[in-house]
């Protein structure tokens, strides 16, 4: 019975210091958002080696300017850490100052708005592959802010699609309702 306690001890305290996919670490951080450029309703999609990028947004409600950095982190199909050291999948800086921020002017709750478009070209991800994107205090990345998920894919093809409704009159409507079969004279009961 100790045996058991002993390894569901170690395993939830493994657990804890995971780090969980889209999770804010500090109870000052609210509203992150995460999408394409311009687009707010968009999932956070870049293409490999592309001009795409993704707006960051965040609120902190200390209402002061601190100094937050951001990084990559390479996961696997999983959000598990991928096992490669940050050069083998980012070209440029470990990590980048986020330098755009504005404060809050005619509210009750004071606070301070950050953005950031990422990647910026001096740190950018060079494969493709599930990422976690880090926010955290200071250039420490032992003081964690949030974390959110991004993909990188490799577009190697396109496929179109076009759906067109048939001219042909017999297969106008291929699945018939019962009330169809039931109006048509002549069909047999």
């Amino acid at each position: 019975m100790k045996k058991m306690i002993l390894i569901l001890s170690l395993f939830s305290s493994l657990i804890t210091r995971a780090q969980l996919p889209d999770h804010i670490y500090k109870q000052n951080i609210h509203s992150v958002k995460l999408y394409k450029y311009g687009d707010i309703y968009s999932y956070p999609v870049l293409a490999l080696n592309s001009a795409d990028q993704l707006e960051l947004h965040f609120d902190d409600l200390d209402a002061d300017v601190k100094n937050y950095y951001y990084s990559y982190q390479l996961c696997n199909a999983d959000w598990t850490p991928a096992n490669l050291q940050p050069y083998d999948y980012i070209r440029g800086f470990q990590s980048n100052r986020i330098t755009t921020y504005r404060n809050s002017s005619i509210v009750f709750t004071r606070y301070t708005h950050y953005q950031a478009s990422v990647p910026d070209r001096s740190c950018v991800p060079i494969r493709s592959g599930n990422y976690l994107l880090k926010v955290f205090i200071n250039d420490d990345t032992s003081k964690l802010a949030f974390t959110k998920r991004f993909l990188v894919v490799d577009i190697k093809t396109s496929v179109a699609a076009l759906v067109q409704q048939p001219y042909d009159m017999q297969f106008f409507k291929s699945r018939p309702t019962m009330r169809y079969w039931q109006i048509q004279p002549g069909f047999p009961q």
